[in-house]
This record gives structure tokens, C-alpha cells and sequence, in this order.
């Protein structure tokens, strides 16, 4: 059983369809630490599409014009998702705020392994010795795989 996620905003988006007329369609959103879940026609009864955000890399293409706010979430698979919200809304500010905080996690997550993994070989951190790119580095420690 998946459990809860704790809710740091829901409300609506206008997603722009993947049909041949691209029309605006709402949805309604629940955002979370972790990821951003759509729902059809407003209703969290039916089945939403959940994008985590370790499969989204940015958000994009911010505009402002007239009523609305429009912004693209960018996926690591290079798909393009379009969004837009009222202009006074600022979904795009927390949808991002959301992705880098979570971003962010992820990298303290992966210095603290390195440093553990650095610990496990022997080494003193402060030993190191680092070559001019990080995946140098990673290379000469093993963490990579070189080409």
C-alpha cells in the first residue's frame, strides 16, 4: 500500500492535449515533495498520471501573456509537457520550488553515499586526489565505469 504524500498544493492547470488540435484541457493537480499527479475533468476519483519528479528534469519556457501564466515541464526523456494557469496563480513558482528542493535532497543523497563509499575503500576524503572533471574523479575511484 503506497502511502500518502503530504499535499503542498491542489488546485487547477490547463494542460495543452496531445491531439491533433492541441486544445487546453483541465486537470485538476496535487502537488508533493515528490511529484506533480494530474487528474481528468477535476476529480481525484479517477485515475491521475503521476509525474515523479526524478523523471522531470526542468521547468521551462515561462510566459506571461494577458491572463495566463504558460510553462513547459521538461521529463528526462526530453517530452515536453504544456501547462497554463492564471496569471496571479504562480503554480509554475511552486511546481519549480517543489523540483529543486527535491533535487536538491537527491544530491546531498549522493555526496553522503560517495563520502560512505570513500570511507568503505579506506580513503580519507581530504586524500582524494581529484582530476580536472568530477567523472574523472568518479572514474579513478571506481564509482564509473571508464569508456
Amino acid at each position: 500500500m503506497k502511502m500518502q504524500a503530504e499535499v503542498i498544493r491542489e488546485g487547477e492547470l490547463e494542460k495543452r492535449s496531445d491531439s491533433l488540435f492541441q486544445l487546453w484541457k483541465k486537470k485538476l493537480v496535487v502537488l508533493t515533495k515528490d511529484s506533480l499527479s494530474l487528474f481528468p475533468d477535476g476529480h481525484k476519483r479517477a485515475k491521475g498520471k503521476e509525474l515523479g519528479f526524478g523523471s522531470i528534469l526542468k521547468v521551462d519556457c515561462v510566459e506571461r501573456t494577458g491572463k495566463y501564466i504558460y510553462f513547459t515541464i521538461v521529463t528526462k526523456d526530453r517530452k515536453e509537457i504544456d501547462f497554463r494557469c492564471p496569471d496571479q496563480s504562480c503554480w509554475n513558482a511552486s511546481i519549480t520550488m517543489a523540483l529543486i528542493d527535491f533535487q536538491n535532497k537527491r544530491a546531498i543523497q549522493a555526496y553522503h553515499w560517495m563520502i560512505n563509499q570513500i570511507e568503505c575503500l579506506g580513503l580519507k576524503w581530504d586524500r582524494v586526489p581529484m582530476k580536472e572533471s568530477k567523472e574523472e574523479s568518479w572514474k579513478q575511484l571506481g564509482f564509473l565505469q571508464a569508456c
